[in-house]
């Protein structure tokens, strides 16, 4: 488990969104620990280790050292790794490879296109967006449609229909809904401000996100996503 101190310091130099504690232990179900700069999760004999060091320069050799730690510690049967590199010998030993990009958004002084400033405009008459703090059947229609359609992994899978309990129990998350005129929810933008400054257009540079996905699509939009800020 945590200490108020360590949960207070992975909050404090999280940089990715697997560094929320409470999104991780929402969908995984499992126990919050910090071991050696790393922050991970663990259920039975599973373990969620997130492979980014909150302050340490990542160096691989450190991160092997450390899963064998909680490894050993643990009793770990099964280990899910998010790191920029895998060590070389597990990298043989892994059943399932992904790969993610993350993205940074200057939200002190956003920047927004022409093109995307027209595309508000003419969301703004199609689209009514509002925030809230719960996920309901619109939701889960949604989620089970995209899923439908991009037919993502498992794991992918079990975190969208996960979001609804995510946002129920963090304080600082909460949902971007946009509606179209018939009451349809066209799309939806899962977002966490957890440990964050509310800085000037910080919104607003998300909510050009959510309009920009959502008018790519035209008989059917679709954007569901999770967003964290720092």
């Amino acid at each position: 488990m945590l200490t108020p101190e360590q949960e207070t310091y992975i909050l404090t130099h999280a940089y990715v969104p697997e560094h929320i504690v409470v999104l991780m232990t929402s969908v995984s179900g499992g126990e919050p620990f910090f071991i050696d700069d790393y922050f991970c999760c663990c259920k039975d004999d599973w373990v969620i280790f997130v492979g980014y060091p909150l302050q340490h320069e990542f160096v691989v050799d450190k991160l092997e050292v450390a899963l064998e730690t909680i490894k050993k510690k643990i009793g770990a049967g099964r280990i899910s790794l998010i790191a920029s590199e895998l060590p070389r010998r597990l990298g043989d030993r892994c059943r399932e490879k992904d790969s993610d990009t993350y993205y940074t958004l200057n939200t002190w002084h956003p920047v927004i296109g022409s093109a995307v400033k027209r595309n508000l405009r003419k969301a703004g008459r199609l689209l009514t967006v509002e925030r809230a703090v719960q996920m309901g059947d619109a939701h889960h229609q949604l989620m089970q449609e995209f899923i439908e359609r991009v037919s993502p992994p498992l794991r992918v899978k079990e975190l969208f229909f996960k979001m609804p309990q995510y946002v129920a129990s963090a304080r600082q998350a909460f949902v971007l809904n946009a509606w179209d005129s018939k009451q349809t929810l066209a799309a939806f933008y899962v977002v966490d401000f957890t440990w964050s400054i509310l800085q000037p257009g910080i919104l607003r540079v998300i909510l050009s996100g959510v309009i920009q996905n959502t008018i790519m699509f035209s008989e059917r939009p679709i954007c569901c996503c999770l967003s964290w800020s720092k």
